[in-house]
């Protein structure tokens, strides 16, 4: 065994831990903390009995063929019963393990380490919340059991069924609220800097305001406006808290694209996250080009 580090307090050895395992003494460690394979891989029903199939009728170390984590191959199943009768062999008496185990394995990783003989006494688990499938509001519902007021437009949406929290109205609400600074930013400063005389002398010839709008205001600020509107974009496409909050993110429904690579990526999914981000950034990239492209005609204009 290769000691790495060898210092009073500890010793760290470096290898393959399979391999060095075997090389500890019987009795020799107090306790185990591991986060080995979590086995992400087949789910096919046959394909697990298969697998226990084989443990029970003595291959402890049978890990049945397939990929899993990122398409490795050492991920396709949990460790065998034989990884764990060695670490049964080194605990000494009394000794705890704590082993990590994904969500969907988690049994098979209990049933894999009970067959060293160990006991489950405890389980610490890791929570995290990735969507709201029910979108009842109680609060609000309570309120209008009890004839409570659910705003200026609360009674119409609720009789023509329109939902607005958990769905892409409220998306878009949200997103309209976060961007559209971005459009009052480029503006408000060039129609401030460039007066109302142009407007008002078209005003003061008998044009109306439609037209003084469309034949003197919009062709005065379009430039700005358009790298408003591209500023807005970008944003919204990149846009994660406040669609978050108010999406739900339920697949299929109101699942962003920022919010589909975070999913993705607590999934393991780490291939489709990456390629999610991919188009992100081919539409960054995009953006990038059309933000110089008008930053050149407003300089130019």
């Amino acid at each position: 065994m290769t000691k790495y580090i060898d210092e009073p307090e500890a010793v760290v050895y470096h290898g393959n831990c399979l391999d060095e395992l075997k090389n500890l003494a019987d009795n020799s460690v107090d306790a185990i903390v591991t986060d080995p394979p979590y086995g992400l891989g087949d789910s096919d029903p046959d394909y697990i009995l298969n697998a226990l199939k084989m443990w029970i009728d003595g291959d402890r170390e049978h890990i049945p063929a397939g990929k899993g984590f990122m398409g490795k191959q050492w991920d396709a199943f949990v460790p065998p019963p034989a990884v764990w009768d060695e670490c049964f062999r080194v605990l000494k008496p009394g000794g705890h393990i704590l082993v990590f185990a994904g969500t969907r394995t988690q049994d098979l990783m209990g049933l894999s380490v009970r067959m060293a003989g160990f006991e489950i006494r405890d389980q610490i688990m890791w929570l995290y919340g990735s969507g709201f499938p029910k979108s009842l509001n109680i609060g609000k519902a309570v309120d209008k059991r009890g004839g409570e007021s659910i705003g200026w437009f609360g009674e119409w949406l609720a009789v023509h069924d329109i939902k607005m929290i958990f769905a892409t109205p409220g998306i878009i609400l949200a997103t309209i609220f976060i961007t559209f600074p971005f459009v009052a930013r480029e503006i408000i400063p060039l129609m401030q800097e460039m007066g109302f005389e142009e407007e008002e002398a078209a005003l003061s010839l008998g044009a109306s305001g439609w037209k003084t709008f469309f034949l003197v205001t919009l062709p005065n600020i379009k430039w700005a406006l358009l790298y408003g509107v591209l500023l807005c974009n970008a944003r919204a496409m990149g846009e994660f808290g406040a669609v978050s909050v108010v999406s739900g993110r339920i697949r299929g429904l109101t699942n962003t694209l920022p919010l589909h690579i975070e999913v993705s990526y607590n999934e393991y999914d780490v291939i489709g996250a990456f390629s999610s981000a991919s188009i992100l950034v081919g539409l960054a990239i995009v953006t990038l080009i059309l933000k110089s492209f008008l930053e050149w005609k407003q300089g130019k204009g």
